[in-house]
């Protein structure tokens, strides 16, 4: 799912505004993230430098909705990315990861999203999708439910998102039969991740955010 980056956007984010916390495009900070603690403190500390930024600037909120292309899903995987987290990080990647997919393989997306659309009710976090999307559709729905988290409600995002997840693996669990036993176990992936972003979106509205 990897993309070519563009390192030219990076420029995009040279504003008079407090520098993010961020690594340049092509950095891997893995060398520097041996300690566990100091990792998970970096993820939560970049993680909250995003969410604030988007909420305080509407501009720099519609260049960070790009994140995954002006930095790399490699950078974002190694930054945010931990198996079995429920945490920020973990919420905020699975949003960037899902943005991605849609945007990206929009064509697919739109193929699978309207043949779970009619297993499932679709609620009104994703409404507005039409029953059959055109490829488009997908890719501004991935655009929206960041936007929803950067402009400053990051549960209301997770709630769409893992909408999408599961009406995603109800249309993987509709596919042929030849590529049933693969899309299965996308499908799996999809309700893991509606899971746990749901369990963040709820903590997050119990707590104000996600304690690490």
């Amino acid at each position: 799912m990897t993309e070519p980056e563009h390192p030219q956007d990076a420029g995009r984010y040279a504003r008079p505004h407090r520098p993010l916390p961020l690594p340049s495009p092509g950095l891997s900070w893995a060398a520097h993230d041996a300690d566990p603690a100091a990792r998970r403190e970096r993820a939560y500390a970049t993680a909250v430098a995003v969410l604030q930024a988007g909420k305080q600037d509407a501009a720099l909120a519609a260049d960070l909705v790009r994140l995954d292309e002006t930095l790399g899903l490699d950078a974002l995987r190694e930054l945010w990315a931990e198996p079995e987290d429920d945490g920020l990080p973990a919420a905020l990647w699975s949003l960037y990861l899902l943005r991605a997919w849609l945007v990206r393989q929009s064509s697919e997306a739109a193929r699978i999203y309207a043949a779970g659309r009619g297993h499932v009710p679709v609620p009104d976090a994703v409404a507005g999708v039409p029953d059959r999307p055109a490829p488009g559709d997908l890719a501004a729905l991935g655009d929206s439910i960041l936007s929803t988290a950067l402009r400053g409600d990051p549960p209301g995002a997770m709630d769409r998102a893992a909408a999408v997840h599961r009406v995603i693996a109800c249309g993987r669990f509709a596919v042929s039969p030849s590529e049933q036993a693969q899309e299965s176990r996308l499908a799996e992936g999809n309700l893991r991740a509606a899971a746990r972003l749901e369990t963040a979106a709820e903590a997050w509205r119990a707590g104000g955010t996600l304690e690490r």
